[in-house]
């Protein structure tokens, strides 16, 4: 995992954060500012622990916001596009979604500790290897745009798996539940 990360300086017109203050109501400014701290803490594709406790505990340790107001960004930054917020086998994790557009120097990465997003393709743009690498081309070949990571047709397990995903987050929002709870009830555990 990198020591840093680059904020790409089109986030603060970004359309998907400004829709946090549609969406969010109180906790908008809070999930504008803790959408950067995961960023950072994320690794070299985007991806890192998603329990609302980790995400607390690792990105904002000192913050007086409580789990639930953790839970409900998530849900916020996941509901506008910033993040995949998944969980596999009872594990929550977050994916900052187009990660790799916005980072260099990501062509040293290694295989990823966590789960891709459930649907994901798992192909990231192309990073050249060091060896092809020379003077003149010093860097990755830039991004084509938005769209530049495909994403696969979804399998009926994995819409199943989003669609319950989704449903315990609404357990979290509406009813104030933890994600352990909302589980239990919904029998996913």
């Amino acid at each position: 995992m990198a020591k840093g990360r680059m904020i790409s300086i089109s986030l603060s017109t970004s359309a998907r954060r400004a829709r946090l203050n549609d969406v969010a109501g109180r906790l908008a400014e809070f999930c504008q500012a803790m959408y950067p701290l995961m960023v950072v803490h994320a690794d070299d594709f985007g991806r890192h622990p998603g329990d609302p406790f980790t995400v607390k505990h690792v990105i904002d340790p000192t913050s007086r916001r409580t789990l639930d107001e953790f839970a409900r960004a998530l849900t916020f930054l996941d509901d506008v596009g910033l993040i995949h917020w998944y969980d596999v086998e009872g594990r929550w994790f977050y994916e900052i979604v187009d990660f790799d557009l916005h980072q260099g120097g990501l062509h040293k990465r290694t295989k990823s500790k966590f789960p891709e997003f459930p649907g994901s393709s798992g192909k990231f743009r192309e990073i050249p290897s060091e060896q092809n690498r020379t003077e003149q081309n010093p860097s990755p070949t830039p991004p084509r745009g938005r769209g530049s990571r495909r994403r696969s047709a979804t399998t009926d397990a994995e819409a199943d798996h989003i669609r319950r995903s989704q449903e315990v987050k609404r357990l979290v929002m509406e009813e104030g539940l933890t994600i352990a709870d909302a589980s239990r009830r919904l029998g996913y555990t």
